[in-house]
């Protein structure tokens, strides 16, 4: 992986290079080019500047040895300025099931005037000819899954499968904290921020812990240490899979009891859909062989004790079979010690992500499920009471 620098924009600091990677080039450093941003399907804050810029240089997903240079979308605010960078730096990451999605330029739901959005493409074990999306050719390996980008067993997929989502991810956070305050941004206002497969790998570069790491070979590990440390302030998952070994056990039909307590706990069935298992698999399970040490890895609960940001919002829905809510209910277990830390909510029906519903759509959370004490809050939407919660964040 070759990290690019700070943008013309962009302050004159530079990353150390790795010592070891793998699947990836050896790192050198060099100038960053604005680049057209791509279409946005959404509204983009009108009173904002968009910039479309690469963060770093890896090997794409064609059989060519080509490389390929992963981008970010960056909305900045008009009140966000370079001559004052004191708004909050959003490391956005997409959703799509580890498979497909692409960056976008926020909203102003999102920005308002005090965050400056950055938005990152990642590359997924996804099919290229399937995936719909631009730069999907680069971003997925090629002969992925020809016959269905859900199903594992193709080791072509290996190319791009965990831990690579993290490990760009972690080399995005890196490359918005040299460079976030030519954007307006604070650079120690890290926040990453991400719905479904975005809000899972957004907790794991939060959580992910070199020393509890199992399951990945030498190489791999190293590559995940070489994408820097850098870890976000706080993090924002909606409907984000927390815990893959969960996800395993309704899959499997064993799940008696939580894996992260040893009391035992009378949950009804609630399963997750067959295609969200397959999406685990696809992302996690090397030419189609299962590891549960893998899918521990690969899981925010299993490094959650050791998470070191300041705070954490989780979303999840009572009735979703896409990432369980006792996912989410798993890390709040786990991190008992640091409940001040944690505030999660699960809200009624089968609401997965869709940030622009109210948070009581499907009628009022349980109060025992939703840690957002102030009912008269329920009534907003998940964007908006995130928002809030950010903004009146007192440490930094």
């Amino acid at each position: 992986m070759a990290f690019i620098a700070a943008s013309p924009r962009a302050v004159a600091q530079q990353a150390t290079a790795p010592t070891t990677e793998t699947r990836v080039e050896t790192e050198t450093i060099h100038q960053a080019e604005i680049m057209p941003e791509e279409p946005e399907p959404e509204a983009p804050d009108p009173a904002a500047t968009v910039y479309t810029v690469p963060y770093a240089t890896v090997r794409s997903g064609k059989n060519d040895n080509s490389n390929y240079n992963l981008k970010v979308i960056i909305t900045q605010p008009a009140a966000c300025t370079s001559a004052n960078p004191t708004c909050i730096a959003m490391v956005r990451v997409h959703g799509g099931g580890w498979v497909e999605g692409k960056p976008v330029a926020a909203s102003a739901d999102w920005t308002g005037s005090e965050i400056v959005v950055f938005d990152i493409e990642y590359r997924m074990p996804c099919n290229p000819n399937n995936a719909g999306f631009p730069n999907a050719a680069d971003l997925c390996p090629a002969g992925c899954d020809a016959s269905s980008h859900l199903l594992p067993g193709n080791n072509l997929c290996d190319l791009h499968r965990y831990p690579v989502p993290l490990i760009d991810v972690k080399t995005a956070l890196k490359w918005v904290s040299l460079n976030a305050a030519s954007y307006g941004a604070n650079p120690n206002k890290l926040i990453c921020k991400g719905s479904s497969a975005g809000g899972h790998l957004c907790m794991l570069a939060a959580t992910w812990d070199n020393a509890n790491s199992i399951g990945l070979t030498p190489a791999e590990k190293a590559s995940v240490v070489a994408a820097g440390t850098v870890k976000p302030d706080y993090v924002i998952s909606i409907s984000g899979p927390l815990n893959h070994e969960i996800a395993d056990q309704y899959r499997r039909g064993i799940f008696a009891s939580a894996p992260y307590d040893s009391t035992p706990y009378s949950f009804p069935r609630i399963g997750v859909m067959d295609y969200a298992i397959r999406n685990r698999e696809n992302l996690i399970n090397l030419s189609g062989q299962f590891s549960l040490n893998r899918w521990k890895d690969a899981s925010p609960w299993w490094h959650a004790q050791a998470y070191e940001t300041k705070g954490v919002l989780l979303f999840s829905s009572k009735g979703e079979m896409v990432a369980n809510r006792y996912e989410t209910l798993s890390v709040n277990k786990k991190t008992t010690n640091l409940d001040s830390k944690v505030e999660s909510c699960v809200v009624e029906g089968l609401d997965h992500g869709h940030e622009n519903n109210p948070i009581n759509l499907y009628g009022d959370p349980d109060p025992a499920l939703c840690e957002i004490t102030d009912t008269t809050k329920w009534t907003m939407t998940k964007i908006a009471y995130a928002r809030e919660w950010l903004l009146g964040r007192s440490s930094w």
